[in-house]
């Protein structure tokens, strides 16, 4: 699957198209930094400079498009090569004398280079209004070749995206980008299930009646216009699920299990009866509140929660040995992302939070005032990814679970885009 984002200059497609390399893992095409060189010459002297500025970035991203094709099936491409061909080049041919054999030779090339690799399935245009665009563009600092742009430059491109017709044989996706904030996972997750949803049914052949007329469809919503029709069911190259980043829930197990015997599962070491009677079972309530703190730490889906209670040891009714407790927290904090830590006289949780320290991982650490005095968590008060809160007992934490300070910690830290 080929998705291409487009878009004008500081509409936004960048950040939305690496998101979607992120949370996707789509290969992600960018516009190659490499590229610029050229520009310096090519704004010198527009019509010296044309076919061979814009015959090196069609070759360069076409090359990089079949190179990434080897390895995954899924791409995203930033700035589609429709773009490229019909809206930049042909600015330059509309409005400079370039040579009418260069002209030609470029529109020759163009189509067959395009013929040499899959279509696009899926265009995501990101309109922007030029009232936006030259704001944004006055606040970002100037690449020097920015200063020879010209005159109108943006509002010419603006004029020309405003009666942008892309290929009939695609999805169109129009987006509001002044609307939404693609930093943020949701808006990108969104986008994509109305996508990957509008495909479904597109195979399923329930809505093909509605794709002559290119009219807006059902799946619309607010600020998104799914457009377009689709001659060839699209063929998934690999599965599409998004990569949630993960954050690991710590919490004493001890100190709050009953000292009861458990029923060995089948899977399970057999146990001596002294280990039997000292490896315990948490209690309901305390079940009760972990499942309470998973669900808040979701944040309706948006992340994953490691919580090794209930996920490795099924609350204490699955014997696990030292060793097998041990290789389970390190493999479940290499891949998390964010420790939310209940802070005790828990050897257990100190070791999980410390693990993520030594990484470098955002921490939000809970300390139990009336279990602990802290040890050396407190001394992290000061650590800019580290947001430590103290409370005076179990029963407080459910009241940190309304106040917005947690919640915008971990927003910030687990959706730290900061690019336009």
């Amino acid at each position: 699957m080929i998705i291409s984002v487009a878009g004008n200059i500081l509409s936004g497609k960048s950040t939305l198209a690496r998101q979607i390399s992120r949370l996707y893992g789509f290969s992600y095409i960018p516009q190659k930094r490499s590229e610029l060189n050229f520009l310096e010459d090519f704004f010198d002297n527009i019509p010296e400079h044309f076919f061979a500025t814009q015959t090196s970035f069609l070759v360069n991203k076409i090359s990089e498009i079949e190179e990434e094709i080897q390895k995954n099936s899924n791409l995203v491409i930033d700035r589609s090569l429709f773009e490229d061909i019909n809206i930049f080049a042909q600015l330059w041919m509309d409005n400079y004398s370039i040579d009418d054999r260069e002209k030609k030779l470029y529109s020759s090339l163009s189509n067959y280079l395009l013929g040499t690799i899959p279509l696009t399935d899926v265009y995501i245009y990101c309109k922007c209004s030029y009232e936006t665009i030259a704001k944004r563009f006055s606040q970002r600092p100037r690449r020097s070749f920015e200063n020879k742009y010209p005159p109108n430059y943006i509002e010419q491109l603006c004029i020309r995206y405003d009666h942008v017709i892309f290929p009939s044989n695609a999805i169109i996706v129009e987006i509001d980008s002044e609307q939404l904030d693609f930093r943020d996972d949701k808006t990108v997750i969104n986008l994509m299930n109305m996508i990957i949803n509008y495909m479904t049914e597109i195979e399923s052949g329930e809505q093909l009646s509605i794709f002559d007329d290119r009219k807006p469809v059902p799946v619309s919503t607010p600020h998104i216009k799914i457009l377009g029709k689709l001659i060839q069911p699209i063929s998934f190259g690999t599965n599409i699920n998004v990569k949630k980043k993960v954050i690991y829930l710590a919490a004493p197990f001890t100190e709050f299990a009953k000292e009861e015997s458990i029923t060995r599962e089948a899977d399970t070491p057999k146990m001596d009866l002294n280990i039997q009677k000292s490896y315990g079972i948490l209690s309901v309530e305390y079940q009760n509140l972990l499942k309470k703190i998973k669900k808040y730490l979701s944040f309706d889906g948006q992340y994953e929660v490691i919580l090794p209670h209930k996920d490795e040891n099924n609350w204490g009714k699955r014997y696990l040995s030292n060793e097998q407790i041990l290789d389970a927290m390190i493999v479940n904090i290499k891949k998390s992302d964010l420790i939310f830590a209940i802070v005790t006289n828990s050897i257990g949780v100190h070791m999980e939070f410390s693990m993520m320290l030594m990484q470098d991982k955002p921490m939000v650490l809970i300390i139990i005032d009336e279990k602990t005095d802290g040890f050396y968590a407190d001394g992290l008060k000061n650590k800019s990814n580290v947001l430590v809160i103290n409370v005076n007992s179990m029963n407080d934490i459910k009241k940190l679970l309304k106040n917005d300070r947690i919640e915008n910690f971990i927003q910030q830290e687990l959706n730290n885009e900061k690019s336009i």
